[in-house]
């Protein structure tokens, strides 16, 4: 038979059941639903009181589960999904220990969707652009670049070559790249050189100023073009020879021949204003452009001449034997004999006459001799220098021949060794490129 609760013992269970749906925190449920095992006051108060109730049936044990919601983790026991009005209701809150709160789940489902699923982070964040196809575009701008700077100085250094161009950028052009104007021997002409020269000394050449062998005195830019060109190759056929016979011309040696001619016009300012009527150039260009292939020139010529075994010296030396050998004879006519071999232009008009000379102006080796010569006899030496050979004549003297004041009047045959000839054949030996049309 059921026992019938007193009025008591329903304020107890009513009591219990109000202090356990008290200690949920409402705030973690869904508005819409009720949690497990919730049971609102009103519900309880407005459902029909039972006639007959029992004493409360011992409660069965369920394993409990944890429900997440939101911050909160719910210890809910697996019970029948019914609201309950007994003691064995519990609802255990535990707070997420996790301070971090952007850091995003790895995996939670919210409308069938999860964040791995890629669903919320196409709306949160757009899409990288693509890194090869950025990269590509930047070398593709990169190459066209190239290309037209390249296509560029490529017409630049055509035009170069096939018109003269000679401008300020084609100069740079050619500073920059190592294009070459020619070849000679397998030995290059640097461009830069023939432009710079180009530009500097087509005055100079085309005027033949001392120092500017030019094979044209036409002005115009092909005859320029060839003077400048040719110029550089024999200049670079004489700097091989020098190398041949072991000679150079030294920072001193042209130091010392730039102070030379300074001196000859008195000061600086005096040979600036010369060399710049002359040759049209500066005091400072004059130096390298003409006045250093100059002493090369000297300096290969005297290398030649000293060089016994060279053809043109033993011509010119049986020649010269020969010569004195009929200057010897009694009762010849030297200034006869002069205008025939005299290699001097000047000797073939004048038989040869040299005129008074005075002490100190002749070599010291043959002055003393020739000074104390008899008149009227030729000297019985040939005489060698730098240019070739000499067969002197005493025609007359001036004074006992010993005092200071002593002159003598002398006649010459020069037999020339022609190194210009020999230089000549060099070129015309050589085997020369020549880039520029």
């Amino acid at each position: 038979m059921a026992k019938i609760l007193t009025p008591e013992k329903k304020a107890q269970l009513k009591k219990a059941v109000l202090d356990s749906i008290d200690e949920r925190p409402m705030a973690l449920e869904p508005k819409s639903k009720m949690a497990i095992g919730s049971v609102s006051k009103k519900s309880i108060d407005n459902k029909p009181k039972p006639s007959n109730i029992s004493s409360p049936r011992p409660r069965p044990i369920y394993p409990k589960t944890k429900t997440k919601t939101g911050d909160a983790v719910l210890d809910v026991d697996q019970a029948p999904q019914k609201a309950s009005r007994s003691k064995s209701i519990k609802i255990k809150i535990e707070k997420n220990t996790t301070t971090d709160k952007t850091e995003k789940p790895s995996s939670f489902k919210s409308g069938g969707a999860s964040w791995d699923d890629g669903f919320f982070k196409s709306k949160i964040a757009k899409p990288l652009p693509n890194k090869n196809k950025i990269k590509m575009k930047i070398i593709i701008a990169i190459i066209v670049i190239v290309a037209v700077v390249i296509g560029f100085f490529a017409f630049d250094v055509y035009a170069v070559y096939s018109f003269g161009w000679n401008d300020g950028f084609s100069s740079r052009v050619a500073s920059v790249l190592p294009l070459s104007a020619a070849e000679v021997n397998g030995k290059k002409i640097p461009l830069k050189d023939y432009l710079s020269d180009l530009k500097l000394l087509s005055y100079a050449l085309s005027n033949d100023r001392e120092g500017m062998s030019a094979s044209s005195t036409d002005l115009s830019l092909n005859a320029s073009k060839q003077n400048v060109l040719d110029r550089l190759v024999s200049i670079a056929v004489a700097k091989e020879q020098l190398i041949k016979y072991n000679k150079s011309v030294s920072d001193t040696d042209l130091d010392n021949a730039m102070n030379n001619l300074v001196s000859q016009f008195g000061n600086k300012d005096e040979a600036q204003n010369s060399v710049k009527k002359l040759y049209g150039i500066n005091l400072d260009q004059f130096k390298v452009k003409i006045l250093k292939p100059l002493l090369e020139r000297d300096l290969l010529q005297a290398s030649i001449v000293g060089d016994v075994n060279l053809d043109i010296n033993k011509k010119a030396k049986e020649l010269a034997d020969d010569v004195l050998k009929l200057a010897l004879q009694p009762g010849v006519n030297f200034s006869e004999l002069a205008k025939q071999y005299t290699n001097d232009e000047a000797g073939i008009n004048t038989g040869g006459d040299i005129g008074y000379v005075n002490k100190g102006e002749l070599p010291e080796n043959i002055e003393k001799e020739l000074f104390s010569w008899s008149s009227k006899t030729a000297y019985n030496k040939v005489v060698k220098n730098g240019s070739g050979y000499h067969i002197f004549y005493v025609e007359n003297h001036v004074g006992d021949g010993q005092s200071a004041t002593s002159t003598i009047k002398l006649r010459e045959i020069f037999i020339k060794i022609d190194v210009n000839k020999y230089i000549q054949e060099l070129i015309s030996s050589s085997k020369i490129k020549r880039f520029i049309k």
